[in-house]
């Protein structure tokens, strides 16, 4: 099974998503590493409006950028948020 590293831009990325985001992440990473057939450089998610973008390197595979664009911001999300604070008042 292929080895997984993080470029330093990549770890500080990983760092800032959100728990639906980071499962994503997780689980599109463990296909690539059970894949050793697979050549793809993308792994897109539009729903979540996220890419992780990889490189192969023999037996290593490098996360090379991780970008989350705008999720925080959609209406659905807004709701959400509000909904959790109600709870905790």
């Amino acid at each position: 099974m292929p080895e997984l590293r993080f470029t330093e831009q990549a770890r500080k990325q990983y760092k800032a998503l959100t728990g639906p985001q980071k499962q994503f992440v997780d689980q599109g990473l463990d296909n690539l590493k059970q894949d050793t057939r697979s050549i793809s450089q993308e792994i897109v998610q539009k729903e979540l409006k996220m890419k992780i973008r990889i490189r192969r390197e023999d037996s290593i595979i490098v996360v090379e950028e991780i970008t989350a664009g705008g999720f925080e911001k959609t209406e659905q999300n807004s709701q959400a948020i509000k909904r959790a604070k109600s709870w905790n008042n």
